[in-house]
């Protein structure tokens, strides 16, 4: 069995979580994605965002999502709309998400590393919500966003945890 702990480190990702319901919430996280290598294939996707999109929407987007980097990336639905964006910051190690989708649904981001080290970031805000984490330099790191009832996109590619830019060499 897998051992998860949500990480609710900002207003947005811990806020609408109802008093006794953390245990519940932790247990069907970890249910949700027990490893990157057994995730359910997925049904929604990742891609680089457009920036004439957040420009033409008026989003400003985090300074640590930046389009050299490929950021954010952006969580597509099979239904065409864009759900969410996600991006990392190095730079202290926090992970970046935003649910643009009004589905009374909290878009989650799991976040995995390549030493197996597991987080998730929530929001349901309509803006950027910002969860710290604490994760070892010169490793890699993979994004998947989702919502409770598990309808996973697809993953990002591999993030070093040092810079920040993606194509990570892992083992």
């Amino acid at each position: 069995m897998v051992t998860a702990v949500l990480v609710p480190t900002t207003a947005g990702a811990s806020v609408n979580a109802p008093t006794g319901a953390e245990p519940t919430m932790q247990k069907a996280e970890a249910q949700a994605v027990a490893s990157v290598d057994a995730a359910p294939e997925a049904r929604l996707e990742v891609r680089k965002v457009d920036p004439a999109e957040l420009d033409e929407r008026g989003i400003r987007a985090p300074s640590a999502c930046t389009l050299s980097d490929d950021e954010p990336y952006e969580l597509w639905g099979a239904d065409g709309f864009v759900h969410g964006w996600t991006c990392y910051e190095a730079n202290g190690d926090d992970v970046w998400v935003w649910d643009t989708w009004n589905n009374d649904r909290k878009l989650w981001v799991y976040t995995e590393t390549e030493y197996g080290k597991r987080r998730y970031c929530g929001d349901d805000t309509a803006g950027w919500t910002e969860c710290k984490y604490d994760l070892r330099e010169h490793e890699c790191v993979i994004f998947s966003g989702y919502y409770q009832h598990n309808v996973y996109f697809g993953w990002t590619p591999w993030v070093s945890t040092t810079s920040g830019n993606p194509g990570c060499v892992h083992d």
